[in-house]
């Protein structure tokens, strides 16, 4: 494979669907995040993700590498990028953002340490900042752009 990028988006895919995503059917969150896992459209939303970057300047650009960043970083990017875009409708990003919190979470370790109370050593690693970057950034994106529920379940 000569195309990092092509890697990334198989990666990616993996991540998002690591029992495989050749059976998904129909207009479910999976569904859709599965459509967006192209070449194409990582590239779009990773795109788009700059206006919310000047405004809310989280990642270092000037050193930030799309192709070796972590899945749920670049997975959290896509999300927002999603809302700049016209690709996606609204109820379809929120679909996407339920769907990358809850695959950000599960393949995470910060959430569940943080959870029982095991945040020693928190962001000693590139992966940990770059993870608590991608929560940070989808819990924002829920309650900038979330509908009444993703709303108030990041308020809580």
């Amino acid at each position: 494979m000569n195309d990092p990028l092509q890697a990334k988006v198989d990666n990616l895919t993996h991540y998002c669907f690591p029992n495989g995503a050749d059976s998904l059917q129909g207009d479910t969150p999976a569904q859709i995040v599965k459509a967006c896992l192209t070449v194409e459209n990582v590239t779009h939303f990773a795109e788009h993700y700059t206006s919310y970057q000047g405004h809310w300047p989280i990642l270092h650009m000037p050193t930030f590498k799309l192709t070796e960043a972590t899945n749920g970083l670049v997975m959290a990017m896509m999300c927002i990028g999603a809302v700049y875009s016209s690709k996606l409708q609204v109820h379809e990003v929120r679909q996407m953002m339920d769907f990358v919190k809850s695959t950000v979470i599960s393949n995470g370790s910060i959430y569940s340490r943080t959870m029982n109370g095991q945040a020693d050593g928190l962001g000693s690693t590139s992966w940990d900042v770059e993870e608590m970057q991608a929560l940070l950034m989808l819990q924002q994106l829920s309650l900038w752009h979330g509908g009444a529920n993703q709303r108030q379940v990041s308020r809580n």
